[in-house]
């Protein structure tokens, strides 16, 4: 055995440890739908065996509305398209959601994509606690209560950051946080609007 070769077990080694530890979720892909590799997070995450996830279409673990912009950006993959930062949910065996954040390669010549996925389900949790936290900074008056739990340190700041980010490009997503409202109040202008809810009558 030549001292090339040894090197190549090592490195084969080493890749298959990387491979196999990893917290993120590394899956090989082919261009027919189907998972042909996968590690162990895939499953630890997901709760299905081996077996299930390699022998249903990926589109069965898909949150059913994340199904349709997931075929889409699955025919650019095809195309030779790289996917970078691409987010949906899925559907853990016990009827959990969890957000995966992708970046996926394909290479055309073996019809395999090359893809690994972040859990990013704490992430967005948080991001929909603080667009919860805004929208009640902005449609109900502030009694003592709320005055004191919107000043606390964290959630100041919580608040702070997630204002700043509907807010940007002139208030271009603001409506996500005011449209389910009946009322938005803007205490600087000392000033009350409808959103576009309506009252329902009895």
């Amino acid at each position: 055995m030549t001292k090339n070769s040894n090197h190549n077990i090592g490195n084969d080694y080493k890749f298959e440890h990387f491979f196999e530890l990893s917290a993120d979720l590394f899956c090989i892909a082919g261009f027919d739908g189907y998972l042909k590799r996968i590690n162990p997070a895939v499953s630890k995450l997901l709760g299905y065996t081996n077996e299930e996830l390699l022998s249903r279409p990926i589109s069965d673990f898909i949150y059913h509305e994340d199904k349709t912009i997931t075929a889409k950006h699955r025919d650019d993959l095809i195309k030779s398209n790289p996917l970078l930062n691409f987010e949906n949910r899925y559907l853990t065996k016990s009827g959990e959601i969890v957000w995966l954040s992708w970046t996926s390669m394909p290479v055309e010549n073996d019809q395999l994509v090359f893809a690994i996925a972040k859990n990013i389900t704490h992430k967005k949790k948080q991001e929909e606690g603080a667009k919860f936290l805004l929208r009640a900074h902005k449609g109900l008056p502030k009694n003592s209560a709320l005055i004191k739990f919107l000043s606390e340190p964290g959630m100041r700041a919580l608040l702070q950051k997630t204002e700043d980010f509907y807010m940007a490009e002139n208030n271009k997503n603001m409506p996500i946080i005011t449209d389910e409202l009946y009322f938005v109040i803007d205490e600087k202008q000392n000033s009350q609007r409808t959103g576009k809810k309506e009252y329902c009558q009895p």
